[in-house]
């Protein structure tokens, strides 16, 4: 039983468990999932002796794990159990000797990145079971040095809080403890600036300046005390800089891409053979630029960017994707994850865009589709869908590796007429979003010139007269009087949008005048859509 007694004799001449030799057990543990052979040696004092005996890991390595005679020696030579050789082959996919000689041969390039991204993680995983705190904060070291190599200041930063979070502000442990926590933090933020993450930046400053000010108060006497009105004004005054920085700089630049590998590859075949990745690339990294990256660490795959391709060989797709954070109605409703955007008090209105991209795992892209028939040759929307995937991956963006696995898929098809709803809203705004910027600074009306002319010529990011083509036509409505809310929707959105328009154009005179008679235009075919609707 589970305290060791041995239990009375069953009726029926059945055998009780300590008369099952344990031969045969170890043959039964051998046959069970491991999830199922770590539950079974919690159930009694014998089954956690059989599981914890070397034969049975013996059997299990010989079951599990390619033969390796390096790896025999080396229990041969007592220098590891069969437990603990099974343990580092399932953490790190071979010895950790061989993953170390791997990860000093691999080129620090950035066609490499994932291999050494792979093998990094993994010696951390193992680390971190075995709780090995030194070895685990030398492979992070390991990790920055690396991202610093490829300018990736951010994940850097983030690796620089994972050493950190090894440490306490206190000084009762050790005296030192405060101050290696503090230069952590103190690099980092150097690094979040270079990466113009500047609001995360700011929340580690504000983070150390609460944490002085509840130390000196708990030890008036203490050296955090005694130098707190220079730390907190220094901190304060770069905190603000980064403020006036993260109004400066705009949208945030970076890329992220959607990697699929179909096929089996080369020399890394089990990282990523049917595998899909989100992967965060630098600043402003243009897909060809990533393709190439791609195409030189695997020269033997074809790279396609149509999803209905054929897939024969070797094979990558790639797009590039868009972090998201959706609504919490609309992720209940799909099984995604929900998460709040949240902007911290005292930051610029720009940062908003900033927390609506970052801490988030669920990434969007959208590849239409025709379904149907147009209802005239000129008509290329009313049969054109979308369809959304939402990719969730493990971990949330950015962290401390710039690859993750996807684990889950959710699509979702998007008819023409809500996708004509939605893109009109979106660009209002975007619209009303410029716009307040334009007034903040009158001398700079470039990003409202570029968004003006979006909506008014563009074929179909906001190209409101192809709409009115489309779907604000007497034959479309009467041919779609099921979609009669939606339609309504869109009339509403549609002239708020070109009201927006034609208000704010007065500062571009050369585009008023195109401006004037599409928003003359729209609105006849507004009436003329209106009553039908009504009936009248």
């Amino acid at each position: 039983d589970a305290k060791g007694q041995r239990q009375a004799p069953l009726p029926c001449g059945m055998l009780q468990l300590d008369d099952v030799p344990s031969k045969l057990l170890r043959k039964i543990a051998c046959a069970l999932p491991l999830p199922a052979v770590c539950s079974m040696s919690l159930t009694c004092r014998r089954m956690h002796k059989v599981c914890k005996s070397n034969k049975l890991w013996k059997a299990l390595v010989e079951i599990h794990m390619p033969a390796k005679s390096a790896a025999a020696r080396q229990v041969e030579s007592g220098e590891f159990s069969w437990r603990s050789l099974f343990i580092q082959q399932w953490f790190l996919g071979g010895s950790l000797k061989e993953q170390e000689l791997v990860l000093s041969l691999l080129p620090v390039t950035p066609p490499y990145e994932f291999d050494r991204t792979h093998i990094l993680s993994r010696m951390l995983a193992y680390y971190r079971y075995r709780g090995d705190t030194s070895q685990v904060l030398q492979c992070s070291e390991q990790f920055k040095n690396m991202y610093l190599t490829y300018r990736a200041f951010v994940e850097a930063a983030n690796c620089l809080l994972f050493q950190a979070s090894a440490y306490n502000w206190s000084e009762d442990e050790m005296e030192d403890t405060p101050d290696i926590k503090e230069r952590l933090y103190k690099t980092a933020v150097k690094y979040l600036g270079d990466g113009k993450h500047f609001e995360y930046a700011v929340e580690l400053l504000r983070e150390m300046r609460a944490m002085w000010q509840k130390l000196a108060d708990a030890n008036p006497k203490s050296r955090i005390a005694q130098n707190l009105d220079a730390k907190t004004q220094g901190a304060q005054a770069l905190e603000e800089a980064y403020i006036e920085k993260a109004k400066t700089r705009g949208k945030l630049l970076d890329q992220y891409f959607f990697v699929d590998f179909s096929g089996h590859c080369d020399m890394f075949s089990k990282l990523v053979e049917d595998k899909k990745f989100i992967v965060r690339g630098s600043e402003s990294e243009r897909l060809l630029n990533f393709v190439a990256k791609l195409q030189t660490r695997f020269p033997d795959a074809r790279i396609i960017h149509q999803h209905t391709a054929e897939r024969e060989g070797q094979c990558i797709y790639v797009h590039a994707c868009d972090p998201v954070k959706v609504s919490e109605s609309f992720a209940k409703s799909h099984g995604l994850p929900y998460t709040e955007t949240v902007v911290p008090p005292g930051m610029p209105l720009d940062s908003t865009s900033y927390y609506r991209t970052t801490g988030v795992n669920v990434f969007l892209y959208s590849r239409p589709f025709l379904r149907g028939q147009a209802l005239s040759p000129q008509d290329k929307f009313s049969n054109l869908w979308i369809c959304q995937s939402y990719l969730v991956t493990k971990e949330r963006f950015p962290s401390i590796s710039r690859w993750c696995e996807i684990v889950k898929v959710v699509d979702v098809e998007k008819s023409p007429l809500q996708n004509a709803k939605d893109s009109v809203a979106a660009k209002t705004v975007e619209l009303l979003r410029v716009m307040q910027k334009a007034k903040e600074r009158p001398d700079n009306t470039k990003p409202l010139s570029m968004v003006l002319s979006g909506i008014v010529d563009a074929a179909v990011s906001g190209g409101i007269k192809h709409y009115f083509n489309s779907f604000l036509t007497k034959e479309y409505i009467l041919t779609h009087l099921d979609d009669k809310r939606q339609i309504e929707k869109l009339i509403v959105r549609t002239p708020r949008a070109q009201h927006n328009t034609h208000t704010h154009t007065h500062t571009h005179t050369h585009t008023h005048t195109h401006t004037h008679s599409t928003h003359c235009c729209g609105r006849r075919k507004l009436l003329l859509t209106a009553s039908i609707c009504t009936g009248e």
